[in-house]
């Protein structure tokens, strides 16, 4: 092997390694990046329910924390269309961060099951989180605004 070919080979063997390198160094990079915990979805520290739906209901909001304590609020009045009803958690005894709360809809006179809204954590941060309620008394369903 002449001179000439052993300098390429050598700047190959560089090249290849400084390839390698940057695999690992990616590889080591994205595996840091997914090991970290991931993002937290937001948290409310106010609930609120709209009734969109056809028909009078009631709701009621209730949390669980995971060291076992839970709760919840009295029911609501049944309230018509267009009317809503909002809840500080910061006012439930017991309720700390990041403890799950929903809100679950009577409906009055309703058919079949009635709903839960989505479950969401909570945090003492003045955001309010909408649960919409749709449909009839046959059909509804509640949605996250």
């Amino acid at each position: 092997m002449n001179r000439h070919e052993m300098f390429q080979r050598q700047r190959l063997l560089k090249i290849c390694g400084f390839a390698v390198s940057g695999i690992l160094v990616s590889y080591a990079f994205t595996a840091a990046v997914f090991a970290q915990t991931p993002p937290r979805a937001p948290r409310y520290q106010i609930i609120k329910v709209v009734n969109h739906g056809g028909f009078a209901m009631r709701a009621q909001p209730h949390w669980k924390c995971t060291d076992g304590k839970s709760g919840n609020f009295p029911i609501t009045s049944s309230f018509p269309v267009g009317q809503e009803a909002k809840w500080d958690m910061a006012t439930a005894q017991g309720i700390t961060t990041g403890c799950e709360m929903w809100a679950h809809m009577d409906i009055v006179a309703g058919i079949g099951s009635d709903p839960d809204s989505p479950r969401v954590e909570y945090a003492p941060n003045g955001h309010v989180v909408t649960f919409t309620v749709k449909g009839t008394s046959w059909d509804k369903w509640v949605e996250k605004d």
